[in-house]
């Protein structure tokens, strides 16, 4: 089945999401499992994947895309520039289609990439096509890996590492707001651990590798202290002289910013 989207866009580069308008596509089509192609017929427009949870993000692509690809009084072409710019990111996008939705992961969104507006309308154009059968998975061994994390500025405590092992493999989230908070799935991917959703349903203290807080120190971070399960704290609340554990070495840290405190551990080679 095949739809044309279209948009107009603001700007003379711009990051525009069209993730909701693309999976609308996929729900009028009613196609459970199959493949969604997604191109746009342009030359100074492209279409890619990338993380849509930082608002700040699609201005900086737009800052480096320029940066990286400039246009030059040199060029004979009015927009040279604009083309090049358009083959980097390219004007194709392949997705799955499981269970009525896109296939994509928690961070990635679907973005027009304008490189010469702006422009009315700029067209994209989806097909689905279903695939029947079920899905065959191929899994390879589950690895664990050790995960350091060290405060932000103004920040205490730390570094704290988690090693997640086959019986104790969650990273639980218990912020308020969020199902899982980004720095609690970027630790378990970091890891190897899964990461759940603390506020909705928190599991046995045993299955726990770390707990993400963004506030002050309850009764579920004290338990997890107690019992030795490192505390994250994305807020900076300093160790407390009621709650002893949290000047313990290795076990309390805060003010941490998910990207750039956050690292694996790499083995000695």
């Amino acid at each position: 089945m095949r739809f044309q989207i279209s948009v107009n866009t603001n700007a003379k580069q711009e990051f525009m999401e069209i993730t909701s308008l693309v999976q609308e596509c996929v729900d009028k089509s009613g196609i459970q499992n199959g493949l969604c192609f997604i191109v746009v017929p342009h030359c100074t427009v492209a279409v890619t994947v990338n993380e849509n949870k930082s608002p700040e993000l699609p201005g900086e692509m737009v800052q480096i895309t320029d940066e990286l690809i400039p246009q030059k009084e040199s060029y004979v072409h009015f927009n040279s520039a604009s083309h090049l710019q358009t083959s980097l990111y390219g004007v194709s996008e392949t997705l799955l289609v499981i269970d009525g939705k896109l296939s994509l992961g928690y961070f990635q969104g679907i973005f027009l990439v304008e490189t010469d507006g702006p422009r009315s309308p700029r067209r994209v154009l989806v097909s689905i096509i279903p695939d029947e059968g079920p899905l065959h998975e191929i899994v390879e061994e589950h690895v664990y890996c050790a995960a350091q994390t060290v405060h932000g500025p103004g920040g205490s405590g730390g570094p704290v590492v988690i090693e997640p092992t086959v019986d104790r493999d969650l990273v639980v989230s218990l912020c308020e707001g969020w199902e899982v908070h980004p720095a609690a799935r970027h630790l378990a991917d970091l890891s190897g651990a899964t990461a759940v959703d603390g506020c909705k349903a928190m599991p046995p203290l045993e299955r726990v590798a770390a707990l993400i807080i963004d506030g002050d120190l309850g009764d579920v971070a004290q338990a997890c202290l107690k019992q030795g399960i490192p505390v994250v704290n994305l807020a900076n609340v300093p160790p407390s002289a009621d709650v002893p554990e949290t000047s313990q070495p290795g076990l309390y840290v805060t003010a941490v910013r998910p990207g750039e405190d956050m690292s694996r551990v790499e083995e000695p080679a």
